[in-house]
Parts: structure tokens; sequence; C-alpha cells
């Protein structure tokens, strides 16, 4: 990684395509180095690794070098095909449903519905799994998932039989983890969102408590 920070922090803007060589080749030995890592079995220390170059590269270049040569020299990388292990940020590249940030990725970083036969952390696949799902972004979003379960039983301990309206509800898990919902405690529960496949396995799954 020094060579990298070395090649950006010299950069001379009369010299700007020696300067975006010296910062790609740079970029390029570290993520050889990082590539050979993970296939070493440190998948952790990899990744971990992996964040830290990219940060540093986009910080140092700056927009333009960064936005015109160090991202095609990342992607291009063969460390993007090791990174591509994780479901979760396979899932997140090839946007199956057409939109970023669809349901079935939810259920990824849940361990719910499809994707609760999570890869076994002694396999490659399992170990950048691992790494994805107990990030900060992915603990939150199941943190979140569990306070829309409490605000809902909160409002049925304050409110009887409550109507709910849930927008853009996805699949609409904070559901099984309500003791409300569970116990038949809902008035009225709404599901609203714009992709049916969502909606249809809203249906699937909790027709049976009303919603």
């Amino acid at each position: 990684m020094e060579s990298l920070r070395q090649s950006a922090l010299n950069v001379v803007p009369a010299e700007a395509e020696q300067s975006a060589w010296a910062a790609e080749s740079g970029l390029v030995k570290e993520l050889d180095d990082i590539a050979t890592q993970m296939r070493g079995g440190d998948v952790q220390g990899g990744m971990a690794r992996l964040i830290d170059t990219l940060r540093d590269a986009r910080e140092t270049a700056g927009s333009a070098l960064w936005r015109d040569e160090l991202v095609d020299a990342a992607v291009s990388h063969p460390v993007k095909d090791l990174v591509l292990h994780c479901p979760i940020t396979s899932h997140s590249r090839s946007r199956p449903r057409g939109y970023p940030g669809d349901a079935e990725l939810l259920d990824h970083i849940y361990g719910m519905g499809a994707a609760t036969a999570a890869p076994h952390p002694a396999t490659l696949r399992g170990q950048f799994y691992y790494y994805g799902v107990w990030s900060p972004a992915c603990t939150s979003v199941r943190h979140r998932r569990d306070l829309l379960a409490k605000m809902i039983d909160s409002t049925a301990a304050t409110c009887e039989k409550p109507s709910i309206l849930s927008i853009a509800c996805g699949h609409l898990r904070e559901a099984e983890f309500s003791r409300a919902v569970t116990s038949g405690g809902i008035g009225r529960f709404v599901a609203l969102d714009q992709d049916e496949r969502s909606l249809a396995e809203v249906e699937r799954a909790y027709s049976q408590y009303g919603v």
C-alpha cells in the first residue's frame, strides 16, 4: 500500500499521464498481493486490506484520476472475481430484479427466505459471505428489521388492534419478529410495494397473519 500512497503523493499536474500510470501500477501491485492473500485463505485480512487500499487510492489520487483510471484498473483485476464469491456482493452487482437493494438481497443479509442455506464458513464462498454479512452495514440492516418489529409491538401495546401500512415493504420480514403480528394483535396490516414478486412472497409467508 505504501507504493500506492507514494505514487499518488508524487502527482505533478504537468505530468498527468505519467502520474496516472504510476498510481495505477501501484494499485495493481497492491491488488495482486491482496488476491494472493485471499487465495491463501486469509479472506478477512484481505477484505480489510482491500477496503483500506481502495479508500486510500480514492483519497490520494483525486476524483478525476480515480474515475478515469483507477476504477477500471480495480474492476478489471482478478480480485473482483474473488470478492464476487460473496452472495451479497454478487447479488448487488447483478441486480436480478432490475434495481438495487431488492428484497432478495435483504434476505441474504437476514439469512431468511430462500437465503437460509448460507454457504459453509470453511469454504471460500462462505468466508466472503460471513465477512460481508457481519459488516457494520449488514448488521445495521438487521437492526432496522428488529427495530421495526419492536415499533409494531409497541404500537399494538398502546392501541388495540391497530391498522398498519408498510410502504416499500419488500418481503416484510419484520412481521416474523413481531409478537403482535404472529399472535393476531393487528387489526389490519397492508403491505405495499412496487415489486410484484415481493408482494407474492409476503402473501405466501404472512397471509396467515392477516397481512
